[in-house]
């Protein structure tokens, strides 16, 4: 509305500019302050474009496309990790079988619930 025609519409900036300052005050949104809740992998789903953090243990992990695809045990869910992200990851890249926590928003691909990682610290081994 207000950024996405020319001349851009005052009012709707305005309301746009005071809502995200309220929500950056209150740690809403965007501007949560963590920790973000922690879900297991079959619940997922029924967070879709939340931020949520996503406990799951790594049934194995594979290369599809530009991105390394983790894989729940025993849930439709999958952490993507860019191939270019995960040369940033440091220690052992050892995920299948292991327990981990994926932070970020839930989206779907392919009807299957992901969160994309673009930075280590999205990712945490729990075991």
């Amino acid at each position: 509305f207000a950024y996405f025609k020319f001349p851009f519409d005052e009012a709707w900036r305005k309301r746009l500019k005071d809502a995200e300052n309220e929500a950056r005050r209150s740690g809403r949104g965007l501007w949560r302050r963590e920790p973000y809740p922690v879900v297991g992998a079959a619940d997922a789903g029924r967070r879709l474009g939340e931020i949520v953090a996503v406990r799951f243990r790594c049934l194995r992990s594979f290369k599809r496309g530009g991105f390394r695809v983790l894989e729940a045990d025993g849930a439709a869910f999958d952490a993507v990790i860019p191939l270019d992200v995960i040369k940033a990851f440091p220690g052992s890249l050892d995920f299948d079988g292991r327990t981990l926590e994926a932070t970020g928003l839930i989206e779907l691909y392919k009807e299957r619930p992901q969160v994309q990682i673009g930075v280590p610290v999205q990712l945490k081994r729990i075991d």
